[in-house]
């Protein structure tokens, strides 16, 4: 993986989805074909600043018009990539690397989805999947986590993805006293809640797509175990 060749690609657009995630749209068309499944990465680095080393980042959507990728401040890279990428631009990427996640095996089922921080990326690209032809889709769940309530990327999606069906619930680990959402981390979260939204009652039927931190990971793991999901319905984009 770490000896695909880079591209140099131009910066189309940037805005801040927080505070702290930076969106940076960049154009891609010649190496579209790559492009397999929601959940691939690139590699990126900057050729104005190669010290910094390279860095994968998550492709935001599901298809390469636009492709968007989501930048959290930060790190030497991270900070760097941010104040250079401006409209016209160029930043070096490899082609999407990774099989993604695997979305045929989500076909007919009920979906849960977990993200925190900037592992909201590749969910949401999945989401756009899922939403795009939701009907051979069961009832879908999104537990996303941020630490403040100011920080959850894409809010103005998401009164989409509820009114197609998708039942979001955002995990704010350190919010302020005026935060009316659940409180606590992610695995916390869909812990205390045992998964009721999703009837799992036939969690055999149902499969799980996550992205985020190492314990985030790693503790829905279990309490997915624990509910009966087996662990071949449990699926991470890598």
């Amino acid at each position: 993986m770490h000896h695909q060749p880079f591209f140099s690609v131009e910066v189309v657009r940037a805005w801040d989805e927080t505070a702290e995630l930076r969106a940076i749209t960049v154009e891609l068309r010649a190496i579209a074909a790559h492009h397999q499944a929601a959940g691939q990465v690139l590699r990126l680095r900057l050729p104005t600043a190669p010290a910094l080393g390279e860095a994968h980042f998550a492709l935001a959507n599901a298809s390469f018009e636009p492709a968007t990728l989501l930048c959290k401040r930060g790190s030497p890279l991270g900070d760097a990539l941010i104040k250079h990428a401006a409209p016209g631009e160029r930043v070096e990427v490899t082609a999407p690397l990774g099989a993604g996640f695997p979305v045929k095996h989500a076909r007919d089922r009920d979906v849960l989805l977990f993200a925190s921080g900037a592992g909201i990326a590749p969910i949401r690209a999945l989401l756009q999947t899922l939403v795009h032809d939701r009907s051979s889709y069961g009832k879908l769940a999104l537990y996303y986590g941020q630490r403040r309530e100011t920080h959850f990327a894409y809010s103005r999606e998401q009164a989409h993805w509820k009114n197609n069906n998708v039942d979001v619930v955002l995990c704010c680990s350190q919010p302020s006293g005026v935060w009316n959402g659940e409180r606590g981390y992610v695995q916390e979260v869909a812990q205390r809640h045992l998964f009721s939204s999703i009837a799992l009652n036939a969690t055999s039927r149902a499969v799980a797509f996550l992205c985020g931190t190492h314990n985030m990971v790693r503790d829905v793991r279990a309490t997915l175990a624990a509910t009966g999901m087996p662990a071949n319905q449990v699926f991470l984009n890598y």
